[in-house]
C-alpha cells in the first residue's frame, strides 16, 4: 500500500530527473512524521457505483504540508495542479465490476470510524506505474529519506 501525495500521469524521462530534485529538496525539508489511519470508505461518495475503497489518513499538519509544497513544486515543473481537496488515503481495491458491493459496502459503512492504528513516515518513494488488464504494477524510481 502507497500513499499517494500527486499523481504525475505519463511523464517525459528527461523530467525524471528534475522530479527527482525536487523530491530531494523536499525530504531534506521534511522530518518524519506518525500518520494515524481511521475510518473506511469509497470514491465516489455515491453508493450506487464506488470504484475506489479506502482506507481513511487522519488529517496531519506535517502531512498537509509536505503534499501541498509537492503540489506546489510540480505546478512549477509544468504539472497541473489538482483541483480536488487532497484526501489522504490507503486504496484497500479497485471495483472492477460492481456487482456484490452489497456486503462490503456494509462492511465499510460499519467501520467508518474505525481506528486502524499509526505508522511512522519515513520516505517519499517515486513509483513508476503501468497498467495492465490485471490493474497497476508498480516499480520504484528512488526513494528520499525524511529527516
Amino acid at each position: 500500500m502507497h500513499l499517494t501525495l500527486k499523481f504525475l500521469g505519463e511523464i517525459d524521462e528527461n523530467k525524471v530527473e528534475q522530479i527527482e530534485k525536487v523530491l530531494e529538496r523536499l525530504s531534506d525539508g521534511s522530518r518524519t512524521f506518525t500518520m494515524k489511519i481511521i475510518g473506511t470508505g469509497y470514491f465516489p461518495p455515491d453508493k450506487r457505483n464506488p470504484r475506489v475503497l479506502w482506507l481513511g489518513i487522519e488529517e496531519e499538519e506535517s502531512l498537509k504540508i509536505l503534499q501541498s509544497r509537492l503540489e506546489e513544486e510540480m505546478e512549477n515543473l509544468g504539472f497541473p495542479k489538482e483541483k480536488r481537496k487532497f484526501h489522504p488515503h490507503l486504496t484497500l481495491g479497485r471495483v472492477k465490476i460492481p456487482s456484490n458491493l452489497r456486503e462490503i459496502m456494509l462492511h465499510l459503512e460499519k467501520y467508518g470510524p474505525q481506528k486502524f492504528g499509526e505508522m511512522e513516515v519515513r520516505k517519499i518513494t517515486f513509483f513508476k506505474s503501468v497498467l495492465k488488464p490485471a490493474g497497476a504494477e508498480y516499480s520504484v524510481l528512488s526513494e528520499f529519506e525524511l529527516k
